[in-house]
């Protein structure tokens, strides 16, 4: 798939204790998503499944699970958001025009179904 801007997605698997240092484009906005486990990150701060940080900029993320279990987390980012972003329910746009063109478009099928979405 192309994309209008470069993104980064990375899966990262850690055994209990184990850590790793990723570098990455400091001019990216990037998230850490932990989807199974608990990671320590900057300066002690735990984070537990479930839970999505922002990170600062920089030229390397580093990651560590905790030592009670393996930890499973979700690195991505892109370039810096410009503009206005407008969430609703599983929509993200830069325009009100825009946000009522995809709730439009899923509503019609043309992005399939999603359940629970109530549109």
């Amino acid at each position: 798939m192309q994309t209008a801007t470069p993104t980064l997605f990375a899966h990262i698997h850690l055994a209990p204790g184990a850590s790793v240092t990723l570098p990455v484009d400091p001019g990216m906005e990037l998230g850490l998503y932990v989807t199974d486990g608990h990671i320590v990150g900057g300066p002690g701060r735990a984070l537990g499944a479930e839970a999505l940080a922002v990170l600062s900029p920089g030229e390397q993320v580093s990651v560590t699970a905790t030592r009670d279990g393996p930890a499973s987390v979700a690195l991505l980012g892109g370039e810096p958001a410009e503009g206005p972003i407008l969430f609703s329910g599983p929509f993200v746009m830069d325009t009100p025009e825009r946000l009522a063109q995809a709730k439009h478009d899923f509503a019609s099928g043309k992005m399939g179904r999603l359940d629970g979405v109530p549109f």
